[in-house]
């Protein structure tokens, strides 16, 4: 007790509460029972909320070849994409490619660096990086999307992490065949 009788321990011990009280502990996760809520709380179904989330924006899946393909466009060219939670950036052949530069869809501007990319089966493949101004998916715009065309005329197109990390939410109904997010 005789600590707490000088005006500095004093603010010593205000200051360290505060910090305690404030270390990011959310309630009910601390170690110490005194930590721990105390409250309840009445479910009724006439009040109780759903869990499901809503989402804004939808786009259809269709089946093909073993693949589900989504429509999206390309600074305004639509394209049909396969679905790629795996794949690290939207990808495109060395065929679009060509058709965008030479209908002025890309411009020497949008392209980046040479890089080597890593395929599911554990090869290589050289890419050419690129900047996608705007890409639609699904009613939702996105600007300036990473992107990669691939040195491969025939490679498919592939709808990856470079469109689905902007996204904030993403759910895949393969029921529905959809693809819901927000």
């Amino acid at each position: 007790m005789e600590l707490l009788k000088t005006k500095n321990s004093w603010i010593f011990l205000c200051v360290a509460v505060f910090f305690a009280a404030c270390s990011g502990e959310k309630r009910g996760e601390g170690t110490s029972k005194s930590h721990t809520s105390t409250r309840t709380h009445r479910s009724s179904s006439k009040y109780a909320k759903t869990n499901k989330p809503e989402y804004r924006y939808k786009v259809k899946m269709r089946k093909k070849g073993g693949v589900y393909q989504v429509k999206a466009k390309v600074n305004g060219t639509p394209l049909d994409f396969i679905l790629d939670t795996g794949c690290s950036d939207v990808s495109i052949s060395l065929t679009e490619a060509k058709y965008f530069l030479k209908n002025k869809i890309l411009t020497k501007d949008d392209l980046g660096d040479i890089q080597y990319g890593r395929l599911a089966n554990g090869g290589f493949v050289k890419t050419l990086d690129f900047n996608i101004k705007t890409m639609e998916f699904g009613g939702k715009k996105l600007y300036n999307v990473r992107a990669s065309i691939i040195d491969n005329a025939s490679a498919p197109l592939l709808l990856g992490q470079s469109v689905l990390s902007k996204l904030r939410s993403l759910n895949i109904d393969n029921g529905r065949r959809e693809v819901k997010f927000n």
